[in-house]
């Protein structure tokens, strides 16, 4: 099929009828987006949110107990190196 399409091609003559194509149609319209998507991707956007918020306070729990870390280690040398 494709061989002698491409013959056709060769020779000048056309494999369709562009008459046979209505161009004068209406174009459909745009497709309608259901209002439920944007709900569930604000569910979905606003369990993200809560997430990371949990997840910054761990992080900060997590900095809070290493500064207090450092400053008892810091504190300590502090102590020993004074004359």
């Amino acid at each position: 099929m494709g061989a002698s399409l491409h013959a056709a091609q060769r020779t000048g003559q056309s494999t369709f009828d562009l008459a046979s194509l209505n161009l004068n149609l209406v174009p459909p319209p745009p497709p309608v987006v259901p209002i439920s998507t944007n709900r569930d991707r604000e569910v979905q956007l606003s369990r993200r949110v809560k997430e990371l918020e949990e997840e910054l306070r761990s992080m900060r729990v997590e900095n809070e107990k290493q500064v207090s870390v450092l400053d008892r280690r810091n504190c300590s040398l502090w102590v020993e190196k004074r004359p």
